[in-house]
């Protein structure tokens, strides 16, 4: 038991805890759905291989063929609660500390990838209990181990994408906003289920052993047929349930609405907005919209902003010190969809400065590869020629050159 819980240990200081840090922004389905990413092929691997060396230790002892003191059933389960219970623990202690870490509550829906984990930690004990019947422990034990954990860690890596959704391991670490789908957790667990079901039937001393065999190989045939017809049409990530996070809204016009993220203020990210936006329409550039909302919680297939609702990573943006910048790309609306990059530098340049964000232009631009610091210097030198004069010819010069941007382009329709 040390060893399988200092490997889980192990595991999420390696691979989890830097996620929770960074990335997690204390979303509960998040953080669960990564704590259990590269635990599922051990924590069956366990289970499947405690439970073979459990059951040749009964063969070896004889207890099957002693009197019946007790109930079969009663033994094998009174054998395996160990072995559940450790393989249980091997996937629910890095989902403990991945929540204590990132500060967060379980949900209903953050608790659908470990409800399937569990699941089949009993699954692969009962799989392992019953090949254990039938062959050494000394032999089945590692071979099954070995076995189960390529078995579920392999497909993941494998182009045959409906493979990954029915082995077991939930191949999707949660964006913010995601959760995993009933139909989703269902794939994995129905063959396991199933096989493991099968297995245990051969063993159960009920009715003749050919039609136990036939029973168990129909029921798998039909859990399998059924995961794959479920995830056949599917990608290289299962569906999932989105914008399942609360947004918290703050004001009107614009609203801005932001998700409930730890040590973030509603009211500091409206402020910052609001003055952003003053600042442009102060300078004549167009910026009222209705609402500004972020983005976060679409998970990673974010919405497309409209002339009144702006979608923008304000939480992320925030974080890098890029969300005043956002939206001044925003409100700068170019009338082409490629416009001259020369005149969009320009324009862009300008109304970041009037937003306050002339740092941050700078040095976007001086990560451009292909921008140079003396084109740099050209750009500012122009920049500033532009500033000297009045508000009234600037906001001629804005209107004029984000056309001019266009002028030899195709135009949007």
């Amino acid at each position: 038991m040390p060893f399988v819980l200092a490997v889980a240990v192990f595991y999420y200081f390696s691979v989890t805890s830097d996620y929770v840090v960074e990335e997690s922004h204390g979303y509960a389905p998040g953080l669960v759905s990564y704590a259990l990413s590269s635990m599922y092929p051990f924590a069956y691997a366990t289970a499947a291989a405690f439970g073979a060396w459990e059951s040749g230790r009964l063969v070896k002892a004889s207890i099957w063929e002693l009197g019946p003191v007790r109930s079969r059933y009663r033994v094998a389960l009174e054998s395996l609660l160990p072995v559940v219970v450790l393989s249980i623990l091997a996937v629910v202690l890095p989902v403990v500390l991945s929540l204590v870490q990132g500060a967060a509550y379980p949900t209903p829906a953050s608790l659908r990838p470990l409800l399937l984990a569990v699941v089949l930690c009993v699954a692969h004990a009962v799989l392992g209990f019953a090949v254990g019947r039938w062959v050494r422990p000394e032999l089945a034990s590692p071979i099954l181990g070995v076995v189960v954990f390529l078995a579920v860690a392999y497909p993941v890596a494998l182009d045959t994408f409906w493979l990954r959704h029915v082995t077991g391991q939930y191949p999707h670490a949660l964006s913010y906003g995601e959760a995993a789908t009933w139909s989703s957790i269902a794939a994995h667990a129905l063959p396991m289920c199933a096989l493991a079901g099968a297995v245990a039937l051969l063993w159960l001393p009920i009715g003749r052993l050919a039609q136990r065999g036939l029973v168990g190989v129909l029921t798998v045939s039909v859990a399998v047929v059924a995961a794959w017809s479920t995830v056949r049409d599917w990608g290289p990530t299962p569906p999932v349930e989105t914008r399942v996070a609360d947004l918290e809204c703050v004001g009107s016009r614009p609203e801005v609405c932001t998700p409930k993220v730890p040590g973030q203020s509603s009211e500091a990210v409206s402020a910052d907005v609001r003055e952003v936006l003053q600042r442009l329409r102060t300078a004549g550039v167009e910026a009222s919209p209705n609402t500004v909302t972020d983005t976060l919680v679409d998970g990673r297939y974010p919405r497309e902003s409209t002339h009144s609702v702006w979608r923008l990573a304000l939480t992320e943006g925030r974080r890098d010190g890029l969300m005043r910048y956002q939206l001044v790309r925003q409100a700068v609306a170019f009338p082409c969809a490629k416009p001259d990059v020369h005149s969009s530098r320009m324009v862009v340049g300008w109304a970041a400065a009037a937003a306050g964000e002339q740092r941050t232009f700078g040095d976007l631009l001086g990560r451009d590869p292909f921008f140079d610091a003396s084109e740099q210097r050209a750009l500012e030198e122009e920049l500033s020629s532009v500033r000297k004069k009045s508000s009234e010819e600037q906001r001629d010069w804005y209107r004029t050159t984000r056309d001019a941007a266009c002028s030899d382009r195709e135009r949007d329709s």
